[in-house]
């Protein structure tokens, strides 16, 4: 089950959420941001983070950036990390985190979809 909880933006022009989501048998977190008005469908943009752990952390401040731009940007803390479960073990195991962030991205209502010819 995802669940979404809004939490405070440094930006009027954008809304950030706290988005924990399942990656394998862990309940994981990450930051999800998008442009507060839009009128049309949006790009999205999965963040993926360099480091570990605290190192190269998740910026929510690179992440409204984004946003502010008009994209939908879902940025995985990967398991262990911002309360989520698990824990990051570096391009092991944390890497299902990824591909359950691209899940988690491309079911967000409001995404643009690309057309299959």
């Amino acid at each position: 089950m995802t669940t979404f909880q809004q939490v405070p933006s440094t930006s009027s022009t954008v809304k950030l959420y706290e988005v924990t989501y399942q990656s394998g048998p862990y309940q994981v977190k990450g930051c999800l941001a998008k442009p507060v008005k839009h009128t049309a469908t949006l790009p999205g943009l999965l963040y993926l983070r360099g480091g570990y752990k605290s190192f190269g952390m998740v910026s929510k401040e690179w992440v409204t950036t984004l946003a502010k731009e008009g994209y939908v940007v879902f940025a995985p803390y990967y398991r262990g990390n911002e309360g989520g479960e698990g824990s990051e073990d570096f391009i092991g195991e944390d890497r299902e985190d990824a591909a359950a962030a691209f899940d988690v991205l491309a079911g967000h209502e409001g995404l643009m979809r690309e057309e299959s010819t």
